[in-house]
């Protein structure tokens, strides 16, 4: 999706020293990246759907990643460790096993801080793949050891085979002596109580039972004892703590079906304070380009559409309301960018400071993300776009002084942020993410004259060379990274310019004092499928339209020269054979298959999962 603000062609990147760390119980290494630093002083690295704060102390966090699992940080973000690269395996009602490594929730037990839980898989997912979802797993060490929840998928009266196959999108735990856990799912609204039984159960009483009974998002009003749940094509129901009975509330909302909803508390009126109002928030993603914003102060009976809230676009990909943990009316929207409003969004509209004199009178101010123009608001780093979760450190958790009145975490498709508010309600952004390893890798080139040198294309953040020999990490491209191809000769790497958006094939040339240029050489989108010749200097194949194209000259050729058709020749210009060659454009993706004489070596594509990649450990002699 749309990446942080650079400039479109080429990214100045700064060598960043990494120390790699062992897999456990594998004979692999990760090699990366983690964490690339980049102009505007952000630390940027995979996409992050969920974050969780430790109630007692804000310096230890987990964040769930789309693809690599759940971190946990000590020490405030300075440093992080995987917890669940192997842990998070299920045995399937036909007997397999399966695993996954995609986190969309993540929830800790507020009277029990060392019991998290992992909801799995992706429900921020992007153009082209999703993340595997295995229903709930518990760890009760603080995340060390992980256990699937409903394990026995055919025990009477649970629903713990399909919830064990669900994506869940959001965890919601009634705290006591045997707490409560209530998930929205891809599914629907499960209950799972912490008795012992070890059952799920698919919650059926006055919710949605037919077409699409996905369920966007769940919230809990701890002062009246309500939950309220999101189906994005259905509306908004509420029910009490039991979850046993539920009722569709209307009184103004949307009627026809929707792209997303999110839901957010916002009772608290301050610590301190008595009788909290039954105030609901919920974001309606219409379609993928219009949003609204409503508001209940009655506990669902009546809802209040809220005048002209930002609207990014992308609503089906990012989507987040949260309110500020001492004022119901201090509200933050993520959607591309991270915006504040402090009355409630009762007025409505932007903010603009880069007018004189300044617009200051309506409801909201971006605070964060690919905003160039002045901010007196914000501080530090201009965060990562496309924001998926926003956690305020809970009350408590931290000693408050003028320089950080509170503090909040947001995660993002570079990982995660943290922001500092002083006494004057001016935010500090910085990054976090360095030392986590939570890229989605689409391909891997290789060097064919060095073989410890990689490049790879990442989702959300461009694409990255990888010196493992050196320690080194070097960042290129931008917006979503795909495919990178190594030159057999000169140092050049080919490269889809952001793949999400347009896709046109670049060009990067050698690393000069820690920066590479980069440029378009064909302004067409190859969806991926080019291959760099590994034996002749300068051959480039790219497939078109079903058709295998190759130029000569692409590592020095000037951008004028490549982007005329006539540098391109076609291989099999009669949707047939030349040679030996034969090229093949399945409806879902190209491919190349070759039967080559010993002159003519094969483009193979060389295509993997999207994570971050690894390379094997040679066996001990």
């Amino acid at each position: 999706m749309r990446s942080f603000a650079t400039t479109v062609g080429s990214v100045l990147v700064l060598a960043l020293f990494v120390t790699l760390s062992t897999a456990r119980g594998q004979g692999w290494v990760s090699i990366g990246p983690v964490g690339l630093e980049i102009p505007n002083h952000d630390v940027i690295n995979g996409q992050a759907n969920t974050l969780a704060v430790d109630p007692r102390d804000a310096n230890i966090i987990y964040l769930g990643a789309a693809e690599g699992g759940v971190w946990k940080t000590r020490d405030g973000g300075e440093s992080w460790i995987p917890l669940t690269d192997t842990q998070l395996v299920r045995t399937l009602s036909d007997g397999s096993l399966k695993g996954t490594m995609s986190i969309g929730a993540l929830a800790i037990d507020p009277g029990k801080p060392l019991t998290v839980y992992a909801g799995t898989g992706d429900p921020n997912f992007a153009c082209c793949f999703v993340g595997r979802g295995l229903g709930v797993f518990r760890s009760v060490d603080g995340g060390s050891n992980w256990t699937p929840t409903g394990a026995d998928v055919s025990k009477a009266g649970c629903s713990n085979a399909v919830m064990g196959i669900s994506v869940v999108n959001r965890i919601v735990i009634v705290p006591g002596r045997q707490s409560t856990l209530f998930a929205a799912t891809n599914s629907g609204v499960y209950r799972y109580p912490e008795d012992g039984s070890d059952c799920w159960q698919l919650l059926t009483n006055g919710l949605p039972q037919s077409g699409r009974v996905i369920v966007n998002d769940i919230v809990a009003d701890p002062y009246q004892g309500a939950l309220y749940a999101a189906f994005p094509d259905k509306g908004i129901f509420k029910s009490d703590f039991t979850g046993n009975q539920w009722q569709m509330l209307a009184g103004g909302l949307p009627t026809s079906p929707v792209f997303r909803i999110a839901l957010a508390f916002g009772g608290r009126t301050g610590i301190g304070f008595s009788n909290p109002l039954p105030i609901v928030y919920a974001g309606f993603a219409v379609t993928n380009d219009v949003y609204r914003l409503f508001v209940t102060r009655d506990g669902g009976t009546n809802w209040t559409e809220l005048p002209s809230p930002p609207h990014d676009g992308q609503l089906s990909f990012n989507n987040v309301i949260t309110v500020g943990p001492y004022n119901s009316d201090e509200l933050y929207i993520g959607q591309i960018a991270f915006y504040q409003a402090s009355d409630g969004g009762r007025k409505g509209d932007k903010n603009n400071y880069s007018v004189d004199p300044p617009v200051t009178t309506n409801s909201w101010t971006v605070l964060g993300c690919c905003q160039s123009l002045p901010n007196p608001f914000r501080k530090g780093l201009d965060m990562h776009a496309d924001i998926h979760d926003i956690v305020f450190a809970p009350y408590g958790s931290f000693v408050p002084d003028p320089s950080q009145i509170q503090i909040v975490f947001v995660a993002n498709d570079g990982g995660i942020t943290r922001g500092r508010f002083d006494s004057d309600g001016v935010v500090t952004w910085e990054p976090l993410s360095k030392g986590l390893a939570i890229g989605q890798s689409e391909a891997i080139g290789l060097d064919p004259n060095d073989a410890t040198l990689s490049a790879s294309g990442f989702w959300h953040n461009g694409e990255a060379m990888l010196l493992p020999t050196f320690g080194q990490q070097l960042s290129f491209g931008f917006g979503d990274g795909a495919t990178a191809r190594f030159d057999a000769g000169n140092f050049a790497v080919y490269f889809d310019c952001n793949a999400g958006f347009g896709a046109s094939l670049c060009r990067a040339h050698a690393p000069f004092m820690g920066s590479i240029s980069s440029e378009e050489i064909w302004s067409q989108s190859t969806g991926g499928n080019h291959w760099a010749d590994p034996h002749r200097p300068g051959h480039l194949l790219h497939l078109q339209n079903g058709l295998l194209f190759r130029t000569t000259g692409a590592d020095l050729a000037s951008h004028a020269v490549l982007a005329d058709p006539d540098s391109w020749v076609a291989v099999d210009p009669f949707w047939g054979k030349t040679g030996s060659t034969v090229t093949t454009a399945p409806a879902i993706m190209s491919s190349v298959s070759c039967t080559c004489s010993p002159t003519t070596p094969p483009p193979w594509p060389t295509r993997g999962r999207r994570r971050s990649p690894w390379r094997p450990i040679p066996a001990a002699r």
